[in-house]
C-alpha cells in the first residue's frame, strides 16, 4: 500500500512539472538581473508581439492607449521560466491578465542566463505596451532599471517573513500497546506556520475522537470500560526547512516536540481523570503545500514563495517520550495522515 502512494505522488508531481521548475541556487537563494550572458528568447520580441496578437482579442477588454504592462518571471539555470506574473500596474482586469499571462507561458522558451560560466538564476522583465489596440513588446524600457531595484528588495532572501495555516482533518494509526485498548483516532484541528526565509516554526493544536476498545483496570479498581470514549487533546512545536519551493508545490520536513492528553470527556472532570495520561512524544514528519490557486485554476500569476491558497498534506510520526504510566495500556507511537485547505501571507 505505501508503494502505491509513493507512486501516486510520483505521477502526480511528473505530470503537474512541480519539481522541475523551481529556483537552482536552493542555498543563498541568489537572483540576477544583469549577467556576463544574458537569457535570449526561441523567437524575437517582433515575434512575440505578434503571437499575442493573433491569440487575445484587445478590443473585448477597455484598456486607454498607450498601456504598459510589465511582466516578471524567472528563468532558472536550466533555462526553464516560471511564476509569471504582473508586476505594474497593480490593478489590471483579471481575464486580461490570465489570458497574457498563460499565452507568454506558452509561447517563449529561454537560454539560461550565464555567470562566470555558469548558468544562474535571472529574474526578466517584459514590458507589453498597448497601443491602438495591438500589442507591442518594448525591449529598452526606461522604468525597468527602477522596477529592478524593487524586485531585488523583494527577492532578497534576507527580507522574506510569512505567517500562514491551516485547518485540517485526519486520520492516526496507533501502534503498540494503547493499539490494543484506544481505537485510531480521527482528527480535526489547526497549523500555524511562521516563515524566515527557508526555516519554518510551527505550532499545531489536534483534537482526536475515538474509543475505548477492550476495558482497562487499574489498581486503585478503577477502569475505563469498553466503548467509552477516547478523546486526544494534543498540542506541539515543530521546526521545519523548506526544501522544494516552486510556483506550485511546497515540500518541508518538520521535526518537534508534543504531548497528548487522553480523557474521556471533553469539559469536566471524568470518574477516571487521576488514570487518563499526559502523553509526551517526539515528532518527525513533513507537509506537503499543493498550491491550489495554481493547479485548479491555470493561474500562473504567482511569486516565487509570495502568497498563496493551498491543499496541505502532511505526514508524520508520533514516538513516546520516555516511559509512560500505565505502559501496559498506553505506550506506543501513532503514524498520521491529514489534508486540509490554508494558505500563506508574505509579511
Amino acid at each position: 500500500m505505501n508503494q502505491l502512494y509513493i507512486l501516486a505522488i510520483v505521477i502526480f508531481l511528473a505530470n503537474h512539472e512541480i519539481i522541475a521548475q523551481t529556483r537552482c541556487d536552493t542555498i543563498n537563494e541568489s537572483i540576477f538581473f544583469v549577467t556576463e550572458v544574458m537569457p535570449e528568447s526561441s523567437i524575437s520580441m517582433r515575434q512575440v508581439s505578434s503571437i499575442l496578437n493573433t491569440s487575445i482579442d484587445i478590443n473585448k477588454y477597455q484598456v486607454p492607449n498607450r498601456f504598459s504592462i510589465y511582466v516578471n518571471f524567472i528563468i532558472n539555470c536550466k533555462g526553464e521560466d516560471f511564476n509569471y506574473r504582473v508586476i505594474k500596474p497593480d490593478e489590471i482586469d483579471k481575464e486580461l491578465e490570465h489570458e497574457l499571462l498563460s499565452t507568454l507561458k506558452n509561447t517563449m522558451t529561454w537560454t539560461p542566463a550565464m555567470q562566470r560560466g555558469k548558468g544562474v538564476d535571472f529574474s526578466q522583465t517584459i514590458n507589453v505596451l498597448i497601443e491602438n489596440n495591438k500589442f507591442h513588446i518594448v525591449e529598452n524600457s526606461k522604468d525597468k532599471d527602477s522596477l529592478n531595484v524593487e524586485l531585488q528588495h523583494e527577492y532578497s532572501p534576507e527580507k522574506y517573513r510569512a505567517i500562514g495555516g491551516n485547518i485540517f482533518l485526519g486520520y492516526g494509526m496507533l501502534d503498540g500497546n494503547i493499539s490494543k485498548y484506544i481505537t485510531d483516532p480521527i482528527f480535526i484541528g489547526i497549523n500555524v506556520d511562521i516563515l524566515r526565509q527557508r526555516m519554518v516554526i510551527q505550532i499545531d493544536d489536534y483534537i482526536g475522537i475515538g474509543k475505548v476498545k477492550n476495558t482497562m483496570e487499574f489498581p486503585d479498581n478503577l477502569e475505563w470500560s469498553k466503548n467509552k470514549a477516547a478523546l486526544h487533546f494534543m498540542l506541539g512545536g515543530n521546526l521545519g526547512y523548506t526544501l522544494i519551493n516552486s510556483e506550485s508545490f511546497k515540500f518541508v520536513p518538520l521535526g518537534g516536540v508534543g504531548f497528548d492528553l487522553l480523557s474521556s470527556t471533553i469539559m469536566g472532570s471524568s470518574e477516571n481523570q487521576e488514570n487518563e495520561p499526559f502523553l509526551t512524544y517526539y515528532k518527525l514528519g513533513c507537509y506537503f503545500d499543493i498550491k491550489s490557486l495554481r493547479l485548479f485554476r491555470n493561474n500562473y500569476s504567482f511569486n516565487y514563495d509570495d502568497s498563496y491558497t493551498c491543499v496541505r498534506l502532511n505526514f508524520g510520526l508520533n514516538s513516546p517520550i520516555g516511559k509512560q504510566k500505565y505502559g501496559e495500556f498506553y505506550s506506543g507511537s501513532m503514524i498520521y495522515f491529514t489534508i486540509g485547505m490554508g494558505g500563506l501571507g508574505r509579511q
